[in-house]
């Protein structure tokens, strides 16, 4: 890949950064940099580090891509949309909440709203783009890609609303020149004019979503205190979906090799519920849909998503969806 030029500001930025390199004493002037930030994302920015959506996505659109300078000093920031950091090529390094996490080429990082953080770019060879999306924008094309009740999609809402716990999250793509081809077809339609813009970026924003998650749905990372729980999270939930029907939390624990206790503290901190809160939710929900789609009698179905008792099915279909089995199908 050939280095993509430098651009005014980010000369400005290099020249600073060298001079603070080679010795020389001569600091970053803020109000300089404050006009170069203003000019470089041609943004209304502000002397508080704390930006809202009017800041960074146009009135008329839901979202913006928009290239990040390169050798910009640290600016910590928070905002109340949500913003993807990708990594085109080279590095970066991203600091977030004190943290200093460094995003290699193919990382997408997802910052919950409020999380203070700033990206760093200190080479001709990185390349790195801010994907920032409005927050109701980001909960339809991104969650709305789950059912309400799959444990995933509990694991990803909770992180993702939850930055005290969850400040960010990282999907390592790697080398994935689809979502790569999906990111530059954005770029120039946002950097383009034209009729339909909106929905042409809204209809890329949901392929974007929808192609991470199909390929990299278990390469996802989330920082928590056990680098081991980091690796084994997502697959701890994927073996509850797909065995929800009999799973046990021994079973689970026996499977991973921890104790009961550290799987309940660890699900229930990913998802904001329970193992059973979650296994049950999951049973309700397949329930609904053979009750939709299928003649199967509400025995059968209780037996099919995992109830030995047809009375206590019937129980937990009430207390979650608020009406009995046959008067759901019914409606």
């Amino acid at each position: 890949m050939h280095t993509l030029p430098l651009n005014k500001e980010e000369i400005a930025f290099k020249a600073e950064y060298i001079k603070k390199h080679q010795g020389d004493s001569t600091t970053y002037d803020i109000k300089e940099i404050q006009t170069l930030l203003n000019e470089a994302f041609n943004s209304k920015g502000n002397s508080t580090g704390a930006f809202s959506e009017e800041n960074f996505i146009p009135a008329e659109l839901d979202c913006s891509f928009i290239r990040h300078p390169r050798y910009m000093p640290a600016f910590l920031h928070s905002h109340e949309f949500f913003e993807i950091v990708y990594v085109k090529h080279g590095n970066c390094i991203n600091y977030i909440n004190g943290e200093t996490v460094t995003l290699n080429e193919g990382d997408f990082c997802f910052h919950s709203p409020g999380t203070v953080h700033a990206l760093l770019a200190f080479s001709d060879d990185d390349i790195a783009y801010n994907i920032v999306i409005r927050h109701s924008t980001f909960a339809q094309y991104f969650l709305g890609l789950f059912s309400e009740a799959d444990i995933l999609s509990q694991f990803f809402a909770h992180v993702i609303y939850h930055s005290d716990e969850f400040p960010y999250l990282i999907f390592h793509a790697g080398a994935d020149m689809e979502l790569d081809g999906i990111i530059e077809k954005a770029e120039g339609i946002y950097s383009s004019e034209g009729r339909f813009k909106k929905q042409l970026l809204n209809a890329i924003l949901a392929e974007f979503f929808a192609m991470l998650l199909r390929n990299h749905e278990k390469d996802v990372y989330v920082p928590t205190t056990s680098k081991q729980v980091d690796d084994n999270l997502v697959f701890i939930l994927h073996y509850m979906e797909e065995h929800f029907a009999s799973v046990t939390l021994k079973e689970l624990s026996d499977f991973f090799g921890y104790s009961e206790r550290q799987l309940q503290r660890i699900i229930k901190k990913a998802t904001g519920k329970t193992f059973m809160e979650n296994i049950q939710l999951h049973r309700i929900k397949q329930a609904e849909n053979l009750l939709q789609k299928s003649d199967l009698s509400v025995e059968q179905i209780a037996l099919e998503v995992g109830y030995s008792s047809t009375n206590n099915f019937r129980r937990i279909f009430q207390k979650i969806t608020g009406c009995m089995p046959n008067e759901y199908r019914k409606q």
